[in-house]
């Protein structure tokens, strides 16, 4: 066999093994992480590390393998440094120090800093000019069959990136390379911009309007001249601490204190992304409770501190509560007499206890066992005119279900959710989806259409095993002719 012949097998050789440990790495890193969302995995999925492959490869080692973020050149290094300590008595002193120090970095990043790509990414131009460096040394007396596998390699793993992750290299592209209309947030940008009720940057001394609370939005600074309180600032640290809390209650109340009368801010701005990293804290509860959504804009959100609190307006004149979570004498645990069945596939139980040294009654429902067809589904809860809830059906008034509940990680979905809904030839609603495994406050508020036939307020339960459940307490049914301030 002539020379020519053995390279050609050797460069077929080289080829196949490439998209074999390609194809390997990919599907590891694509792999989808489990549908729970804990607060943690919630990060780790939008950040690409919830599972434990992905963790390693995406995480500690993702200066090599975040191919999504930072391409696969980086990956020449491993053979590169292989050949280099292979060799390395017959390297110079200044190439020991310079590869000692992108190894130190590296492994300090992979340590501490592996969650986010950003980190990795201040290591990407060092690790080019290591590669072309090393890359320079192994090939400039090498035979011409070596170059042409080595060049071969570089070209597969290169094109076979570009042709995985185009779309997302292209979305990126549009998005921090130009300012264009799919992407760039014109409308919320021109509505900050002359809203006199913001402060400009001029104003900070002056106090004449309000401020925006910005959650790790540079954009805001660079596009706009209004007045700022970045939540990662020294001025914000308390809110931003409160923000990141599982439970609302009392943090709620304190952390609107703080950003009404302390921090003079008046709007909140962020953008889908960290709605999804917040969505198991207390910060998703507050926008939901305390606030008004202003603008949606290219997955910016604009929100509005209501001028009071939510629970200060419930106790106003205005909104006239319809009691319809109490206790029965004989049964203490027994609280909802009014609850109702309105669909179910499958057999259902209703439980009730009292928690916290007997101040708070509490509902569980589980399923026992699915229907012939192996179907677990049922909704439940209020009607108007129906097992003693006689407040007729407030046509043209706006209605408000306010609910503390909690429910089993894997039902995290649009299957389960808290939905008010009225009757007019057909069914109309507003819902609000499970966000946390945790205990939370959800708030939906509607107006009743005129000549409708009939209002319920309830939850749709959709459990996936008997031991799914969902519990409930502090329900409260709210009238008021004008809808709740923004």
């Amino acid at each position: 066999m002539t020379q020519n012949k053995k390279n050609i097998i050797y460069c077929l050789i080289a080829v196949l093994l490439t998209i074999f440990i390609l194809h390997t790495v990919y599907s590891t890193i694509d792999k989808k992480g489990s549908a729970a969302l804990s607060s943690r995995k919630v990060v780790e999925q939008f950040r690409d590390i919830e599972t434990t492959g992905k963790k390693w490869l995406n995480g500690h080692f993702g200066i090599l393998f975040r191919f999504k973020y930072l391409g696969n050149i980086n990956w020449l290094i491993i053979p590169l440094l292989a050949y280099f300590f292979a060799t390395v008595k017959k390297r110079e002193r200044w190439q020991l120090a310079l590869v000692f120090v992108w190894l130190s970095t590296a492994i300090f990043i992979g340590l501490k800093g592996f969650a986010n790509f950003r980190y990795h990414f201040t290591l990407v131009p060092f690790t080019a000019a290591i590669i072309l460096l090393l890359l320079w040394e192994f090939l400039k007396d090498k035979k011409k069959y070596i170059k042409t596998l080595c060049f071969t390699f570089f070209t597969l793993i290169c094109l076979f990136n570009i042709y995985h992750y185009f779309d997302v290299y292209r979305f990126f592209w549009d998005l921090r390379v130009s300012v264009k209309k799919p992407y760039f947030p014109y409308k919320l940008v021109d509505y900050l911009n002359t809203n006199n009720n913001i402060n400009t940057i001029k104003d900070i001394n002056i106090n004449k309007g309000s401020n925006v609370y910005v959650i790790n939005q540079p954009l805001f600074y660079y596009y706009t001249n209004k007045k700022g309180i970045d939540s990662h600032g020294p001025e914000a640290w308390q809110a931003n601490k409160l923000f990141k809390r599982r439970k609302g209650g009392r943090n709620r109340k304190r952390v609107f204190s703080i950003l009404k009368n302390e921090l003079n801010t008046r709007y909140i701005l962020l953008r889908s992304n960290e709605k999804m990293i917040y969505r198991t804290k207390m910060l998703t509860e507050f926008l939901d409770n305390e606030c008004g959504l202003i603008l949606k804009n290219q997955g910016w959100f604009l929100y509005r501190l209501r001028d009071r609190s939510l629970e200060s307006i419930l106790r106003s004149p205005d909104f006239k509560r319809i009691k319809v979570w109490h206790p029965r004498k004989k049964r203490p645990g027994n609280i909802s007499p009014s609850l109702l069945k309105f669909f179910q596939q499958g057999h259902f139980e209703f439980n009730y206890y009292i928690e916290k040294h007997g101040k708070e009654n509490v509902l569980m429902v589980s399923n026992k066992s699915p229907d012939k067809e192996g179907r677990r589904k049922m909704n439940f809860g209020y009607e108007t005119n129906r097992k003693g809830i006689n407040m007729g059906i407030p046509e043209d008034r706006y209605v408000h279900f306010i609910v503390k509940a909690t429910i089993s990680p894997n039902l995290l979905n649009r299957d389960n959710y808290i939905f008010i809904s009225d009757f007019k030839e057909s069914w109309e609603s507003q819902k609000a989806f499970f966000s946390t495994p945790g205990w939370r406050t959800y708030l939906i508020s509607k107006k009743v259409r005129s000549g409708c036939s009939r209002l319920v307020f309830a939850f749709r339960f959709n459990p996936q095993s008997a031991e799914d459940i969902i519990k409930i307490k502090d329900v409260r049914i709210y009238v008021s002719e004008k809808p709740l301030e923004n």
